[in-house]
């Protein structure tokens, strides 16, 4: 009898542990594709915000920023890969806000992809934002450009 009730309490509790493991969805289900393409462009924003916080200026090349490559991984693979372009020297609205409330249609930064492609793109407000390629000619840019093709590089 004894054996009986410890099996039957072994299978009621091995049911109550799988049932509260599982929940009710698939927690292994990947994030959006959206969320993923966006990530790098919100790390650049996060990192130019905190360099315009402690120096009162915009960053002038990825260089000013390079002290935060740390606290910034997916932002500085994007820039070293040549995948994220930033117009260098732009001004962040509202820095010192956590969620900046005003709104901005101006490009801070952006895939690579974008003119060409379309994608996302990073607005002074540190929004981000998904373009076509004649979305993104026709918006404005954060700075005035330091290349010949309108694009400013974020290697420089």
């Amino acid at each position: 009898m004894l054996l009986r009730r410890s099996w039957g309490v072994g299978l009621l509790l091995m049911g109550a542990t799988v049932q509260l493991t599982t929940g009710c969805g698939d927690s292994t289900a990947p994030p959006p594709k959206a969320v993923i393409e966006s990530i790098n462009l919100r790390e650049v924003g996060d990192a130019y915000r905190t360099y315009v916080l402690a120096k009162k200026a915009p960053p002038k090349k990825v260089a000013d920023i390079r002290e935060y490559e740390a606290g910034y991984p997916m932002a500085f693979a994007g820039l070293k890969a040549g995948e994220l372009e930033v117009f260098w020297g732009g001004e962040l609205l509202q820095p010192e806000a956590v969620v900046p409330d005003v709104k901005s249609d101006t490009i801070l930064a952006f895939e690579s992809k974008v003119p060409k492609e379309g994608g996302y793109v990073l607005l002074t407000n540190r929004e981000i934002k998904k373009l076509t390629p004649e979305e993104f000619k026709a918006a404005p840019k954060a700075a005035e450009a330091s290349s010949s093709t309108g694009v400013a590089k974020s290697t420089r």
